[in-house]
């Protein structure tokens, strides 16, 4: 990216330009932030039975539900021992993390996870979890504004 002003009278306008341009090329700042939300998001998401993402969870079938309950009991749909949701909202043996100057990703690593993401989405992002997400960028975007002295 490049940004170019000439202003007569703005001494250093363009060193301060070059500054915040300079600081856009890295975003390792704010993945703790983006994490945060996302860990947030997922723990909601179970917690609500999905519904917080707009779709209920399917129940479970006659069978399994029977066999939960005597070996399990109260234990919620999508939750046996807890071991994918702490690999989806925390970091564990089970999570891929990945974080770049630029990405951050996060996996689960275990294998029935797909197949459950099948029938009931273990991940559903609304509208405002993606306002949200924005506004991190946001508030990292004016940080890097007053910290070049353009604000």
């Amino acid at each position: 990216m490049e940004i170019k002003a000439k202003v007569t009278g703005a001494q250093n306008l363009d060193v301060r330009i070059a500054k915040w341009e300079k600081s856009l090329d890295s975003f390792e700042t704010i993945w703790p932030r983006v994490e945060r939300k996302f860990n947030a998001i997922t723990r909601e998401q179970f917690t609500s039975q999905g519904t917080r993402g707009g779709s209920r969870w399917v129940p479970l079938s006659r069978k399994y539900a029977r066999w939960k309950a005597v070996h399990h009991p109260g234990k919620p749909i999508m939750e046996l021992s807890g071991r994918l949701l702490r690999s989806l909202s925390a970091r564990t043996d089970d999570t891929t993390y990945n974080v770049t100057k630029k990405t951050w990703s996060k996996f689960t690593t275990l294998p029935y996870a797909a197949r459950q993401d099948r029938t009931r989405p273990l991940i559903e992002l609304t509208d405002e979890d993606q306002a949200a997400f924005t506004k991190i960028f946001d508030e990292f975007a004016r940080e890097q504004l007053k910290a070049a002295g353009l604000v």
